[in-house]
Order: C-alpha cells, then structure tokens, then sequence
C-alpha cells in the first residue's frame, strides 16, 4: 500500500486516539483533580475551559471515523467507531462501578494494532488476533503496576481498580498470571511467520524479563518500589518487541 492509505491511516487513528483522549479528561476532570498524576492536566488546572475540551473532542472524533471508513477501509472505521464509542460510552463510566473496567479498556487499548492491519489487508488474520490478544494482556499489568503505586490515589478519586476493591496481593497474582499468558500469545507470531529469528530471540528474553520482574512482586517485601520497577520494564517490554518485530522479516505483508 502507498501512502494515500498510509496517511489517511495515520491521521484517521490519530485523530480517533486524540479525540478519546480529550473527551475523557472532559468527563473525568472533576476526578483528575485529586489525583496527583492527573491534576496538572489542563482542565483540573484551569488552564483550558472545558467547553472548548468537549468541543475539540467531538469534533476530533467526528473527523477521524468517517475518514478511516472511506479513505481507508470500511472495517478500518468500523473498528475505530466500536473503539471510541466504547471508551467514552462504556470504560470510562465503569472505572467508577467496576474494577472489571481494566478488561473493558485493555480490550480497547489492543485494537490499535487490528486498525493499521485491516488497513493494509482488509480482513483480520490469526496474526492480526494475535496482536490484539498480545496487547490486550501487556496491559492488564502494565496497569496494575500503575494501580499499586497510585492506589491510595485512585481510592480517594473513587475508581474502582483492583488494588482498591481486591487488595495487592490478588492483584501481584493477577500480575504473574497475565504475564505469562502475554508471553505464550507473543511468541505466537513466529509459527505464523510474522516473527522471524530476531523476534523470537527478543520476544523470550523480554518476556522472561518481565516476568521475572512480575514474580519478583510475590515475595513478602516487595512493595510500591518494586510497583514502579515493573511499570518500566512493562514500557521497555512493549518497545522492545515491536522494534524487534519491525526489523524482523514479514511474511504476511511483505
């Protein structure tokens, strides 16, 4: 594909991601407020009025599906619709019901990846899925990392996540289950040909990384240091298997 579908691609789903964005710190900004990773957002801080948040917002979201639907592909927008209506209509208003709100936006998070494939192919193939499945469990700990070290945060803004409604050491279980599930669906890629030798190579040693680091948070003395560790190697996780995918040979779009 050229670039007359690669750069409506990217502008689509930047444009998409951009309006998700403002549109939750609109609905959230009372919230965000008594967070301190939040609070010096442009709303909480009053540095923007939210009207002008809402309207940029809106308008944003209103540009990016039909863009991805005609310039790309049909399936490509009707993904991004499902992802943003999703998010504003379902995930946000659950984080203050539901701790089952992180399965909810992992869900969402992971379908980045089947936007730029359904718009190169048109379809969505096993690589695609495994894709998603691989993003869908990195972010179950990746936040639950962020969860344990912010919990008393999140308490006194009234979100339901996990540490809060279930205490840390469920959740350090969770941390370890995910892991390991997120590790298995990566290497699923080499099999398919996505991933060649350098992918699997990285994918392991990664992966073992992380979860290494995940069970590390079983034993009795590990505390929101060890919670602020695992958030980091979480993000060198993710880059590092996507640089390594990219340099590795591609089968199925090459």
């Amino acid at each position: 594909p050229s670039f007359e579908v690669y750069g409506p691609m990217l502008l689509g789903t930047a444009l998409v991601v951009s309006g998700a964005n403002a549109l939750n710190m609109y609905i959230e900004r009372d919230s965000d407020r008594l967070m301190r990773r939040t609070a010096s957002r442009p709303l909480p801080a009053g540095r923007l009025n939210p009207d002008v948040a809402l309207a940029l917002g809106l308008l944003l979201s209103a540009l990016s599906v039909p863009l991805l639907s005609f310039a790309v592909k049909p399936l490509t927008g009707l993904l991004a619709a499902v992802a943003l209506g999703s998010y504003v209509l379902a995930y946000i208003p659950l984080k203050r019901r539901t701790s089952l709100s992180l399965f909810v936006g992992a869900v969402l998070g992971a379908i980045p990846p089947l936007l730029g494939w359904s718009a190169v192919r048109g379809s969505l193939d096993g690589p695609a899925l495994v894709l998603f499945a691989t993003m869908f469990l990195w972010q179950v700990p990746h936040f639950l990392a962020i969860a344990t070290f912010r919990r008393a945060e999140y308490a006194r803004a009234g979100l339901k996540v996990s540490t809060v409604v279930y205490g840390e050491r469920t959740v350090r279980h969770q941390i370890v289950r995910y892991t390991a599930a997120m590790v298995l669906a990566s290497l699923l890629l080499v099999p398919y040909g996505l991933g060649g030798t350098t992918y699997l190579y990285a994918a392991s040693s990664l992966g073992a990384l992380f979860f290494f680091v995940g069970a590390w948070g079983l034993r009795a003395g590990a505390g929101e240091r060890w919670a602020k560790w695992l958030f980091l190697v979480s993000m060198v996780y993710l880059v590092g298997l996507f640089v390594a995918l990219g340099v590795g040979r591609d089968a199925w779009l090459g």
